[in-house]
């Protein structure tokens, strides 16, 4: 009896420690993501470039409180980045875009999208630290948090506000894109391919227009060591993603003598044509 007491433990032990080992080699699979390089920079206006269709799609794989429906299964994420910086699109599926309200500066911002940053992956455990100077990743580290209107946006200290560039489009009832820019802010750190950096993404849903994020859908995040993903205060909870090689993307060739000479013809065929059927109906 005792021996099957004793092997019962050990397999319900076995059984967690499984479990623990899939579920976080799950979230493993679901924080890699590669990065390319914007060998053509996009126009931060809220439109979806060209450029965009060689980003892949970085699903949010989480959602909590009372999300707008559709909000974590329908929205998207992409990422783009070259010497200067890196590109984010957002296009988010929230038909309840409610107006944000005065008030407090970091809750101002009920509808919107919300980047958890740090350049250099710098994996810091102290809450006092993280996305601070005194941190490992130092200037590199930081939040940046978008209105969905476009009207606000709010940085943590290390990232002057007027060095972003930011557009938004509202769908009204449907949806809306939010397109930024970020400067490299950390200048001793590589940005080449093969480099590594820390980011996350998370949209903010106000669903009841009292100013409030009520809802939120976000891509991954990772557990402390006490199993807590605690994002917004150690930059060791976000995702790292690595920079890789843009797509080659050949430039349309100018036209040539020939095709200019055919384009000529044509033209000057139509012209004759439409002058000989005015005289006839004179």
């Amino acid at each position: 009896m005792k021996i099957t007491k004793v092997l019962c433990s050990v397999l319900a032990a076995l059984t967690l420690v499984s479990a623990s080992f899939i579920s976080a080699s799950a979230a493993d699979e679901n924080s890699k993501a590669d990065i390319k390089k914007a060998t053509v920079a996009p126009v931060i206006d809220g439109k979806i470039d060209k450029i965009w269709s060689h980003a892949p799609e970085i699903k949010p794989t989480q959602s909590g409180d009372n999300p707008t429906e559709g909000l974590k299964d329908k929205s998207y994420f992409k990422m783009l980045w070259d010497d200067k910086g890196f590109y984010v699109l957002a296009y988010v599926a929230d038909t309840t875009v409610n107006p944000d309200v005065a008030g407090d500066a970091w809750k101002h911002v009920a509808n919107g999208l919300e980047l958890y940053v740090s350049e250099a992956d710098a994996k810091e455990w102290d809450p006092a630290k993280a996305y601070k100077a005194n941190g490992a990743g130092g200037t590199g580290d930081y939040i940046v948090r978008l209105a969905s209107d476009g009207n606000g946006i709010i940085t943590s200290d290390l990232l002057p506000a007027d060095k972003v560039s930011f557009k938004t489009v509202v769908n009204k009832g449907k949806d809306y894109i939010v397109e930024v820019f970020i400067p490299w802010n950390k200048t001793d750190a590589k940005h080449e391919v093969g480099s590594k950096m820390g980011i996350t993404f998370k949209i903010r849903d106000d669903t009841t227009g009292n100013g409030e994020e009520n809802g939120w859908a976000m891509w991954d995040t990772l557990p402390d060591g006490n199993g807590q993903h605690r994002y917004w205060d150690m930059t060791y909870c976000i995702p790292t993603v690595t920079l890789v090689a843009g797509p080659e993307i050949t430039p349309e060739p100018p036209a040539t003598a020939d095709t200019l000479s055919i384009v000529l013809v044509v033209a000057a065929a139509s012209a004759a044509a439409v002058f000989a059927a005015s005289k006839k109906r004179r």
